[in-house]
């Protein structure tokens, strides 16, 4: 007997300055899922998103005020979280500052080294990919 296939519900955007930090969220105490932890930006792929590139453009111009295209994203991982659902994981190429965007969701962001990220209480998809692919965060001897 075999599984149906897992469809892709969620895509997590990675972003970061020009020094290689990684841009977090803090989710708001309303926030569905992780609320209060540190996490990606992103959200789910939409019905009428053309691919999981258009929902990311999306979910970032959404979330900080970005206007990005679909080829500004690099797939980097992906995994399936505690529900089955399967996440993508992509690199938003362009490096942003601080005046480039707008924080429209959550309670706040920051810029992190990966050495700061592993003292935060952060998503359980940042934790997955830091247990797995810590190469996804840079450190600060990088």
């Amino acid at each position: 007997m075999q599984g149906s296939p897992v469809r892709l519900c969620s895509v997590n955007i990675v972003v970061r300055d020009s020094r290689g930090r990684t841009l977090l969220q803090m989710r708001d105490s309303a926030a569905k899922s992780s609320p209060l932890l540190w996490g990606f930006w992103g959200g789910a792929v939409d019905a009428d998103d053309e691919s999981a590139h258009h929902a990311a453009a999306r979910e970032l111009c959404e979330e900080l005020c970005v206007t990005a295209q679909p080829g500004d994203f690099e797939p980097i991982g992906e995994r399936v979280d505690s529900r089955g659902r399967l996440a993508a994981l992509f690199l938003y190429g362009p490096f942003l500052r601080w005046e480039d965007i707008r924080v429209n969701e959550g309670a706040g962001a920051a810029f992190f080294w990966r050495e700061e990220i592993d003292r935060l209480s952060v998503s359980n998809a940042v934790a997955w990919y830091l247990e797995r692919h810590p190469h996804i965060f840079p450190g600060v001897d990088r």
